[in-house]
């Protein structure tokens, strides 16, 4: 909900809302597909106002629609999404309407005048020759909303706006908190380590009661996963592509529907010169028409000359493009400049525009058709399938019938592998696979599911092995690793302590480091508290800031490879000229943070907000079908 007030209390909140409107033109008609059958109960009220489930679920459609653009494309309408989606909406349609009641409680309003111009400057509504009435009056009957009723929500959102503006716009960084967290962080201290390398700790081997205490100890690790015996049947495209394979001619018929597809177009291969500088490469191209190769003149230039290609006509950048197909075999170019220097271009040569040959694409083409006769047949033998167990045969039967793999796995864990921890090969198993296979009693079948990959599949789950822990012969290769890092770390801790004790009683790391064998000692820094020493770890540098001045750190801390003993050795103080603008920045969201989050409370608790869990779930349902 905070998320919410925060964002309107931006100077551009009404702009955004002119933008959102714009996208929801943009998707209406998909989203208008969901919203038919939404149901129109309360989902959330906020006092005596209520969110509607029809509102929920439209944000919540435009939102996901948002998110999958963000992220290319590449997100899947699962449950968990959309559940995750409508909860966040739900949270910021809960604040818009807090502050809207506020705001009405206050008796605030927006002047007409100042909505109409508003309205009047919004580029959703311009033409050639600036606001355009009839542009307007479209655009909201596109989106199903009247003059009044856009208004009305634009107004709200001005006066929400306005109100968050008045709550948050006093709010400013102190310049003494700006200034002393900027010496905090932009101090920087150098020092000494001495390194106490677990490598130097040897530890012995250790006897069968030590690693069973310790196997008890770290019980969660070694512990066998709850496994099922099952018997599976898959119907895929893949696998019946073979049976479903077109004949000579069709392939022949095909192929030359499609040859205008098979096309290669002419293709380029050049070698290039490339200089920064416009006077070397004029120098090349002066060598070039004195007759020398281009080989020579980057060598005697010092210049690098790389190939190119093979590519077709409009794959470089216009300038090369255009040079490259203009030249004869062996002709270089004239320099020609690009973003990234000046380029000389030699001609290697051409390969022809060709069109592949049947024989080339035969096989290409023979999979593609098989497997689309196959897709095109697989309901059809899915219902098969279906009537052949419906009939009481077994799994195996119907699947011989259906033209179906058959398989029997005798121990399938939840993540796909056997009982010896090896992923299974047989069968690709998909998630949905196995979700069903952990969802399902022992000696229960599964419907006949069409999985989201294509495939059919109809699982039956004989029996379950209960999760179980692991004896000590199935792990001990395992444990007794296990045991000697554990013994290896807590020895060279138990060393790093003592050796800590005789630097704090006034020996010096070099002359212990001289003396004790395996000991090292790094110079680290100058570094600040947010720094992280690229050879011992960021441990050390907090280790660094904790220590006294000429003192040691009071404890030895994990380093990359044991541990540290660090000694700070000199302050370098933050300079006073530093830009604290960013800082005062930072300060200032947070100082906003802690604001909202106290004006949303005390929202919450004049006007009661109340959530019906039981609509949210139903929603959620519907939405991430």
């Amino acid at each position: 909900m905070l998320d919410a007030m925060r964002r309107y209390a931006t100077s551009w909140v009404v702009k955004a809302f002119l933008l959102l409107l714009v996208l929801s033109f943009a998707i209406w008609g998909v989203g208008d597909m969901f919203l038919r059958g939404a149901p129109t109960e309360a989902v959330a009220s906020v006092g005596k106002s209520e969110i509607r489930a029809e509102a929920l679920v439209r944000e919540t459609e435009r939102a996901f629609r948002e998110l999958r653009d963000q992220l290319g494309g590449e997100l899947e309408r699962t449950p968990a999404v959309m559940e995750g989606l409508m909860r966040r909406t739900l949270e910021q349609l809960l604040a818009r309407e807090l502050v809207a009641l506020h705001a009405r409680e206050l008796g605030l309003a927006v002047d007409p005048a100042t909505l109409a111009r508003i309205i009047r400057e919004q580029p959703a509504f311009q033409g050639p020759q600036g606001f355009e009435r009839e542009r307007f009056t479209w655009v909201l009957r596109e989106l199903g909303l009247s003059e009044a009723g856009y208004t009305q929500e634009l107004a709200g959102e001005i006066l929400r706006a306005r109100l968050l503006e008045a709550v948050t716009g006093a709010v400013a960084a102190p310049a003494v908190l700006s200034r002393e967290l900027s010496r905090y962080r932009e101090e920087r201290r150098r020092g000494r380590a001495l390194l106490v390398p677990a490598a130097s700790v040897t530890v012995p081997e250790p006897d069968d009661a030590t690693l069973e205490a310790w196997l008890e100890e770290n019980r969660a690790a070694f512990t066998a996963p709850e496994t099922r015996s099952v018997e599976l049947v898959v119907l895929a495209a893949e696998d019946l592509s073979e049976e479903f394979a077109p004949s000579e001619e069709e392939l022949r018929a095909e192929y030359e529907r499609r040859r205008a597809s098979y096309t290669v177009f002419e293709q380029r291969r050049a070698s290039q010169l490339l200089a920064s500088d416009p006077a070397l490469s004029d120098e090349a191209h002066r060598r070039v028409q004195a007759g020398e190769s281009l080989e020579s003149i980057a060598s005697a230039l010092g210049l690098p000359l790389s190939t190119l290609g093979p590519v077709a006509k409009g794959v470089l950048p216009e300038e090369l493009d255009r040079v490259l197909f203009a030249l004869a075999p062996g002709e270089v170019s004239a320099p020609v400049q690009t973003a990234f220097g000046w380029h000389l271009l030699r001609l290697d040569g051409i390969e022809p525009e060709r069109v592949r040959s049947f024989a080339e694409v035969r096989e290409e083409l023979r999979r593609e058709l098989g497997r689309r006769a196959a897709m095109d047949r697989l309901p059809q033998l899915a219902d098969r399938l279906d009537d052949a167990l419906a009939a009481g045969d077994s799994l195996e039967e119907a699947a011989r019938k259906a033209g179906a793999r058959h398989y029997r796995l005798s121990a399938v864990d939840a993540e796909g592998r056997d009982a010896s921890g090896v992923p299974i090969r047989e069968v690709a198993l998909s998630k949905e696979m196995l979700a069903e296979i952990f969802r399902l009693r022992a000696q229960e079948t599964s419907l006949v599911i069409h999985a989201k990959d294509d495939r059919y599949f109809v699982v039956r789950v004989e029996s379950i092995t209960p999760a179980r822990p692991q004896t000590l012969a199935e792990v001990r290769l395992a444990a007794t690793l296990g045991w000697k890092l554990a013994e290896q770390r807590k020895r060279t801790r138990e060393r790093a302590r003592a050796l800590l004790a005789r630097i704090q009683a006034g020996e010096s790391p070099f002359d212990l480091a001289r003396a004790e064998p395996g000991l090292e000692v790094h110079m680290i820094g100058p570094w600040r508290r947010s720094d992280a020493d690229p050879n011992l770890g960021a441990e050390v540098v907090r280790a660094l800031f904790a220590a006294p001045l000429g003192g040691p750190a009071p404890e030895p801390v994990a380093a990359a490879r044991g541990f540290a003993i660090v000694v700070a050795d000199e302050v370098l103080p933050a300079s006073e000229t530093g830009d604290l603008e960013p800082i005062a920045q930072e300060l200032r969201g947070a100082l906003l943070e802690g604001l909202l989050s106290g004006y949303e409370r005390a929202l919450e608790k004049r006007y009661p907000v109340s959530r019906e869990e039981r609509v949210l779930a139903r929603l959620v349902e519907q939405v991430g079908r």
